[in-house]
């Protein structure tokens, strides 16, 4: 009962707090209005400093990208995935030859096509699949573009895959850095399986445990790559708090409220939400019909990130190749 009534005080107008409730005094003020400038700062700080290295900042993992297509197609009944090496060091090496020699595309400036990295690593399908992504930060952000493209959707929700690989690489496109990502679907060839079907455990889950310093820094990661929730979780609280104490003021005791307390309250709560909506205006993103689709800033400015269109292959009988944009 004592924890109840002390949260009383800091929250509700009482005789027992002289009716100035203790969140709405000027130190708890002072704290919320520095919570609410250090998560601006933290997100324009990062914000500009991923501009000079964003190698520093990216969270795009190879792992996450498969376990979050791997959910995407469980919520629509599509058989999971399984991350195969060939696959994985054909997408390596396709990134990597983006990011060094500083292009975009299904297929190589100097002639290679798509599929030639499969090849080269010894992988025999009988269907498979590319998803190209560059400049985004964030694994979830990758999957959510894909998810909003027609065609990369379709690569990731394909029935007849059953076979993944991810390669993620740092360079440079059209001058600025940015982080480079290669998917690769595929369903081996029956020369290469003996006769290809559908995993047995495909309804299976599967939970690979992580020591918890590596899930802390995980997390720890992915907020400095991406701070745009934090911020937006750390203003929303403050504005939402100030806002609900100071009506709780208004409606309860009005007369015993000095007014100097319940304007400071209500200012604060109006700079967190000030703030609030800027970011959510400044870092909005564009037309999710489009290719393109905002993801950082630049100078400021929102910066494009592109995921071009996903394109899969069958390789019929007679050794015949059809290649089609999805």
């Amino acid at each position: 009962m004592q924890f109840f009534r002390n949260l009383l005080k800091h929250v509700l107008p009482a005789k027992g707090n002289a009716y100035r409730p203790h969140l709405l005094r000027d130190h708890w003020l002072l704290f919320f209005l520095y919570a609410a400038l250090a998560a601006e700062v933290f997100l324009v700080g990062n914000l500009i400093l991923r501009q000079k290295a964003p190698g520093l900042f990216a969270a795009v993992i190879s792992s996450e990208i498969i376990t979050l297509t791997n959910e995407e197609r469980a919520a629509l009944g599509a058989p999971r995935l399984h991350a195969a090496a060939q696959l994985g060091a054909a997408a390596e090496r396709k990134a990597q030859d983006m990011a060094s020699r500083g292009y975009f595309a299904h297929s190589a400036p100097y002639g290679k096509d798509p599929w030639a990295w499969l090849r080269e690593a010894g992988y025999e399908y009988r269907y498979a699949g590319e998803n190209l992504a560059v400049r985004f930060v964030d694994s979830r952000d990758v999957i959510d573009a894909w998810m909003s493209s027609p065609s990369h959707r379709a690569n990731i929700t394909k029935a007849q895959y059953s076979e993944i690989g991810v390669g993620v690489a740092q360079g440079f496109y059209n001058g600025e850095p940015a982080t480079y990502v290669v998917q690769y679907f595929g369903a081996p060839s029956a020369a290469a399986d003996g006769g290809w079907s559908l995993p047995q455990d495909e309804g299976a889950a599967v939970v690979q445990s992580q020591p918890l310093t590596d899930s802390v820094l995980r997390q720890l990661v992915r907020i400095a790559a991406e701070p745009r929730e934090s911020a937006a979780l750390a203003l929303g609280t403050v504005a939402t708090a100030l806002t609900l104490l100071v009506a709780a003021a208004f409606l309860h005791k009005i007369e015993f409220q000095p007014s100097p307390m319940l304007f400071s309250g209500a200012l604060v709560a109006f700079i967190a939400l000030a703030l609030y909506g800027f970011n959510s205006a400044l870092l909005a993103p564009g037309d999710t019909n489009s290719v393109e689709t905002a993801s950082a800033l630049d100078s400021l400015r929102v910066r494009k990130v592109i995921i071009d269109k996903g394109i899969s292959e069958i390789a019929p009988d007679f050794m015949r190749v059809y290649r089609f944009n999805i």
